[in-house]
């Protein structure tokens, strides 16, 4: 009798640990596509848009590229207004698309930049089936980074390619800056230092659930729906085999105040660093909230950086 009732008990644990890791791994491969009306009110309310003002800039020019797994990633450009050697391709975070990225676009255009803007995969009108956080996104990225290149007939003509991007885009530049034929330079803001790491955090703060017992079946799961898994997506392990990457400049940017996703991951990167690199935390701002809470010194930090390394 007793044996049947720890076997039930065994199997409803067992159900509930899988379906509750079912949904965990759901909500992060799988998010509802965000709307262009839905990131223009979002980033009306940060203070970086007025009304009407996101929708007023058009880009220049629409295409599409094909991944190195047949997805269709949408990008289009926004041209300076006299003929450029440099580029900055900015990298949306998770949700949202390559319209809330324009809030940075101004820093390069300013400078004379022509800046791409893309949908990362499974967003906006780009196509995939699933988020994977970095992991394929890096060489989405990279891709973009080698079209850049040639739309300034490099390598006939030298050129600067810069990455800029927050969140898991900012995650994404720093892969992307790790692996083969990187960017001239990265621009990572409140990127996170491990996804095992920041998944944990996540499902202790905002599900209230103890990561143990649901890591191990939600990377099992992971792995079977999306063919990756927690350890592979890691830009500090990425940079502690890069010995540091001493010759690709990156800029570190955080607000202190990030509850989505702590800005020790900042501080843990940073310290990994070598080389070509700088921080700047920003007191009391929120995630992504760098640029909206103070403007004026977000805009310095990017620029000294730029001057310092010469883009």
């Amino acid at each position: 009798m007793w044996l049947w009732i720890l076997l039930i008990t065994a199997l409803i644990a067992a159900a509930f640990i899988f379906t509750v890791s079912w949904i965990l791994v759901k909500l992060v491969i799988t998010p509802e596509r965000s709307s262009l009306e839905e990131v223009e009110q979002l980033e009306i309310e940060r203070g970086n848009f007025a009304p009407g003002e996101m929708a007023a800039m058009l880009p220049d020019e629409d295409g599409s590229i094909i991944a190195r797994d047949g997805v269709r990633l949408d990008y289009c450009w926004y041209r300076a207004a006299e003929p450029t050697d440099k580029v900055c391709i900015l990298a949306h975070g998770f949700w949202v698309r390559r319209e809330s990225e324009l809030k940075y676009a101004r820093i390069y255009m300013q400078r004379g930049y022509d800046v791409l803007l893309y949908h990362q995969r499974n967003s906006g009108t780009s196509e995939g089936k699933y988020c994977t956080m970095g992991y394929l996104e890096r060489h989405d990225l990279a891709a973009l980074v080698a079209l850049a290149r040639r739309d300034k007939g490099y390598p006939e003509k030298p050129c600067t390619v810069g990455v800029h991007g927050d969140s898991m885009g900012g995650a994404t530049v720093l892969l992307c800056g790790l692996g083969e034929n990187p960017p001239d330079f990265v621009v990572a803001d409140c990127p996170f230092a491990t996804l095992h790491d920041q998944l944990m955090y996540n499902v202790d703060s905002m599900k209230h659930l103890p990561s143990w017992p649901f890591e191990g079946p939600a990377e099992w799961i992971l792995r079977a729906r999306a063919g990756f898994g927690y350890s592979d997506v890691s830009p500090l392990d990425e940079l502690k085999r890069a010995n540091g990457a001493p010759e690709l400049p990156v800029l570190f940017i955080h607000g202190t105040a990030d509850r989505l996703i702590p800005y020790d991951n900042t501080l843990r990167l940073y310290d990994a660093k070598r080389g070509k690199k700088a921080l700047y935390i920003c007191p009391g701002a929120g995630h992504v909230r760098s640029i909206s809470t103070d403007r004026e010194k977000y805009y310095a930090v990017v620029n000294e950086f730029l001057d310092k390394y010469g883009f």
